[in-house]
């Protein structure tokens, strides 16, 4: 203000009026972010909108982030705390945070031996398996639990015929992966083949004699008849391949004429066997 008087002398004086701004920007985060890995990775690269910034008055730049990393930065595996400040000209500060969670849900590779093929013993009738090579690896570093769920260890003594040998690894996330391999153990030596020098179907009286015909076993095997009548007896013994078969009886239940008549022939680890039938007449 200037104030003038009659004989023209002045002065003036003035003062200063403050004006605050006390009302604080307004700034929503992003909501929460889940994600997978990325193939290959322990971690995976997140984009995300950045926060929005509202104010009464002209605003000085974009927001600024405090903690965690930038929209399209590698984010690590786990959770990550994102937290965004802003200041506007009158010093009101507002800050805002989201989490981004990355889950590994890439499974661990396992790697098994291709399969194995040994020959067992002649007695007992298997051999001692040993392989290496069950492997794992993951894309995230940890110890990775390998484990047999079926079949034998490495050293073990595998049985005649196949076995099916599968492994499990399993990451620090949990993720599974198995694999599997064949181990076939071959017999030392196959049994003789079991020839029963008769018809396909033979056809008997009741109670009349029926004489039997078979290979005899190799050296070192047994050999043995068997037939589905209970009540026929083999003379002189069920072991002799030309033994005789009698007391044979007229089937009273339906269904179980004609009878299986079986030779077999084993070793130590496998059988072989031939089967003809007998029609059992009245």
């Amino acid at each position: 203000y200037i104030a003038t008087d009659s004989y023209g002398n002045t002065d003036s004086c003035s003062f200063s009026v403050p004006i605050n701004d006390n009302i604080a920007p307004v700034m929503p985060c992003p909501l929460d972010i889940s994600v997978s890995n990325a193939p290959g990775q322990c971690g995976a690269i997140v984009n995300y909108a950045l926060p929005t910034v509202t104010d009464n008055c002209p605003l000085t730049g974009p927001p600024t982030l405090q903690t965690g990393f930038a929209s399209g930065d590698q984010f690590p595996l786990g959770v990550t705390s994102v937290s965004y400040s802003y200041t506007d000209l009158g010093g009101n500060t507002v800050t805002c945070t989201f989490n981004v969670t990355v889950t590994d849900s890439e499974a661990t590779q396992i790697l098994c031996p291709p399969d194995i093929v040994e020959t067992g013993s002649p007695t007992p009738c298997d051999a001692v398996v040993s392989y290496t090579g069950v492997t794992a690896s993951d894309n995230c570093p940890g110890t990775i639990s390998i484990s047999l769920i079926a079949g034998f260890s490495s050293g073990s003594t595998f049985p005649v015929g196949n076995t099916v040998v599968s492994y499990q690894a399993v990451d620090l996330a949990g993720n599974i992966d198995t694999c599997s391999f064949n181990v076939t153990v071959l017999p030392a030596v196959a049994p003789t083949t079991a020839v029963i020098n008769m018809p396909n179907l033979v056809e008997v009286c009741a109670e009349e004699l029926l004489d039997l015909s078979a290979n005899s076993p190799g050296v070192g095997e047994t050999g043995a008849w068997s037939f589905g009548d209970p009540n026929a007896i083999f003379v002189p013994g069920n072991t002799d391949p030309n033994a005789d078969l009698t007391n044979l009886l007229t089937p009273t239940v339906s269904g179980l004429n004609p009878f299986p008549l079986i030779w077999t022939i084993s070793n130590n680890c496998f059988s072989s066997s031939d089967t003809v039938f007998v029609q059992v007449n009245a």
